[in-house]
């Protein structure tokens, strides 16, 4: 059979290779996407891994339930410090210190101004210090001159300077010079502390025949009590007498503030 007698044979035409060809090319394509897609979808969890976690874990406590995060870094252990040694506080406790001495300032050096009371103290210090001097040295003067008395205690005194010997007989007389010289340099005030210079008193004094002052006694007063006890101290500073007289005998003294202040 001649196959132009075969009716069955089908023919081909020029269409039907481009029909072919076009079948292979989408079949084609069609197994490349799929190869791709299943590329795609193995690739995907490695290209989108999530960062890996890191827990820092001391090795040197107990598993906790839930690790803290954070950087991992080698642990660092730290040797146990040792107690120190108990400090005996009462052999090391240090003196305590002195405070610190402040610098006086020129304002805190300037003396402040002395109070009337103050004052008033000071000065009396200088005057006792001063009268003990001038009494020691109106005592050794009497008791220089009392020595040159050659008669016995119990006949009558050397008479004063000035008095003719032999008319008086007390030995009151003899002392009386001597006595008030000795209360004139043992009296000491000032004439700031008083608010009058016509001031006056008279004492009266008396001795025993070993020279002792047994009594004293103000006959009249200055009214003015600074210059009437400046009077009584220098009474009191005549105590005794260098030399014994040798009987008892009495005087007057007469303090005046004017004649006072004049030697």
């Amino acid at each position: 059979m001649t196959a132009a007698g075969n009716r069955f044979r089908r023919r081909r035409t020029r269409g039907d290779g481009e029909v072919r060809f076009g079948r292979m090319l989408a079949i084609s394509l069609v197994i490349h996407g799929l190869v791709v897609l299943l590329s795609a979808v193995a690739w995907q969890p490695a290209l989108h891994r999530p960062p890996t976690e890191i827990y820092r874990v001391e090795l040197v406590s107990l598993p906790v339930a839930v690790p803290q995060r954070g950087r991992l870094t080698p642990a660092v252990v730290t040797a146990p410090e040792r107690p120190a040694p108990p400090v005996n506080t009462a052999a090391t406790k240090a003196p305590p210190l002195p405070p610190p001495r402040k610098t006086p300032t020129k304002a805190a050096t300037k003396t402040a101004p002395l109070s009337d009371t103050a004052y008033d103290a000071a000065q009396d210090v200088i005057e006792r210090m001063q009268r003990k001097q001038e009494i020691a040295e109106v005592k050794q003067k009497l008791k220089e001159l009392l020595k040159a008395d050659t008669r016995k205690a119990t006949s009558a005194p050397t008479a004063p300077a000035g008095a003719e010997p032999g008319k008086d007989k007390d030995p009151g007389s003899t002392y009386e010079a001597y006595i008030r010289q000795f209360l004139k340099e043992a009296w000491t005030l000032s004439k700031y502390q008083v608010g009058s210079l016509n001031l006056a008193a008279e004492v009266s004094l008396t001795f025993d025949a070993h020279g002792t002052l047994t009594d004293y006694r103000f006959l009249r007063r200055s009214g003015e009590t600074r210059f009437d006890e400046s009077v009584q101290r220098a009474v009191l500073d005549l105590r005794q007498l260098p030399t014994a007289p040798g009987q008892t005998f009495s005087l007057r003294v007469t303090f005046n503030l004017k004649e006072l202040l004049e030697r």
